[in-house]
């Protein structure tokens, strides 16, 4: 046994961990604690000195901006999502050398959310932060709009053989409603007096959508790009066919708000309403389910349906990054490590209610949903875990910004009306997209560049 002056001696290492958390109400003595316990004993051992900084996401700048000013950045920031991870990913350190030297056991996490994570640039596979919790796609649902229809809830197994896209327009159809109760598979429905939707969907992520397609070989066809990263390919079949499918939801089905109608969610979520049947959406306890306590909105959740027999979840997942420029990226990496010991974990997650990637407090998380709202669903947000978008719908490709904006503003039109006509859009869209590409590897050492599959 090392001697205690060995210890004192021995210059310590400062790492510190900025914890960004999306509540109104933090209590900070359990960072502390936490700050304490790892100092007394894996920061003795390893010499590193650890200071957690917590702040609200409505403060994160200006904290972050306070340590800066200071000379003191974090060594290691969370929590964020996968499009800022992509987004600034030439700041953080690839994992995976990390991982495999210390054969850190990636079983811990459900299966595909660890896939989702992989990152491939330049031909190499990548990982820049470890699932911490997930938050899946499903489909929302106001249970007394069903009941009045005499439809049958959706269910809440995945990939069952029944439940396909095509059942979900002819139950929306049927729940699209007018001033004079005509449904909008009825002949002389109304579409301009609308007055109860069947269906509300995904808005801002068209990856995100194009992501339940898959081209002939029965692979991905979400990136919208050549395997090699040089080549768009956001014209091709199944792109139109995504688009129109998307298109039709408001213009030939009419069964969700069209840009004409924007303001119908003005004042509320779509389910908040009262006035929507189903809501394909990713579930948010502060806003979405608060709000449909508080207006006593009779819900549940269920399974997304199929599109030609596949079955995909969009996953928004929360993590953490070492930053690339942190003064020791090795002691880094022994706090990150430690975020995900069951101790360090099991107390990040008092403050978060997304989904736990560990699998282990996924029974707790669980049980914890089912006590606060028993009549609820909650084994359908574990089970998405299964069905996890790879690669997923914000991961990185060449060109990354300028490409995210541009999809995202080809969504807004066609949901707009401005633009019907969607197989124009995708060749336009392609042409755009073509260019962002060429102006990334004029200004990049071209390496074969493969989109993300997973390990």
């Amino acid at each position: 046994m090392l001697p205690e002056s060995f210890f004192a001696a021995a210059k310590k290492e400062k790492i510190i961990v900025l914890v960004t958390l999306f509540r109104d109400s933090v209590d900070s003595s359990v960072y502390k604690r936490m700050e304490k316990e790892f100092n007394k004993t894996i920061g003795r051992q390893k010499n590193i000195e650890l200071e957690l900084v917590v702040t609200k996401d409505s403060k994160y700048q200006q904290t972050y901006d306070k340590l800066a000013a200071s000379g003191h950045e974090p060594d290691i920031k969370g929590f964020f999502d996968m499009y800022a991870l992509s987004r600034y990913k030439d700041e953080y350190v690839d994992l995976l050398p990390y991982i495999e030297r210390d054969e850190f056991d990636t079983d811990i996490f459900s299966s595909k959310i660890f896939k989702s994570m992989f990152f491939k640039i330049d031909g190499e596979e990548k990982i820049y932060g470890l699932p911490f919790t997930y938050s899946p796609l499903v489909i929302y649902y106001n249970k007394d709009i069903f009941e009045r229809s005499g439809i049958p809830y959706p269910p809440t197994e995945w990939n069952t053989t029944d439940w396909t896209y095509d059942k979900l327009l002819s139950y929306a159809e049927k729940m699209t409603l007018d001033t004079h109760g005509r449904n909008a598979s009825e002949l002389d429905f109304n579409w301009n007096k609308t007055v109860q939707y069947g269906y509300e969907g995904l808005d801002s992520s068209l990856r995100s959508w194009v992501g339940k397609y898959f081209d002939k070989n029965g692979l991905p066809v979400s990136s919208g790009i050549s395997d090699d990263g040089k080549t768009a390919m956001m014209n091709t079949p199944e792109w139109k066919r995504a688009l129109k499918d998307f298109r039709d939801q408001m213009y030939k089905y009419k069964i969700r708000v069209n840009g004409a109608y924007t303001d119908f969610y003005m004042y509320y979520t779509p389910i908040g309403t009262r006035n929507c049947a189903m809501h394909e959406s990713y579930p948010s306890w502060d806003y979405y389910f608060k709000e449909w306590d508080e207006r006593k909105i009779n819900w549940n959740v269920a399974a997304l349906p199929s599109i030609n027999g596949r079955v995909v979840s969009a996953m928004d997942i929360l993590t953490f990054a070492i930053r690339k420029d942190s003064a020791n990226n090795d002691k880094a990496w022994e706090v990150y490590k430690w975020l995900y010991s069951s101790d360090a974990y099991k107390n990040l997650l008092t403050d978060s209610d997304y989904v736990p990637a560990v699998k282990e407090f996924q029974a707790q998380w669980l049980n914890k949903n089912k006590k606060e709202r028993p009549d609820i669903n909650w084994q359908v947000l574990l089970d998405a875990a299964d069905y996890a978008d790879i690669p997923n719908n914000a991961v990185w490709i060449p060109g990354y910004e300028a490409i995210e904006e541009t999809l995202q503003l080809a969504m807004a039109d066609i949901i707009s009306g401005f633009r019907y006509d969607v197989d124009e859009l995708a060749d336009e869209l392609n042409e755009e997209v073509q260019g962002y590409l060429d102006e990334y590897w004029n200004e990049h050492t071209y390496v074969k560049f493969i989109p993300a599959e997973g390990k």
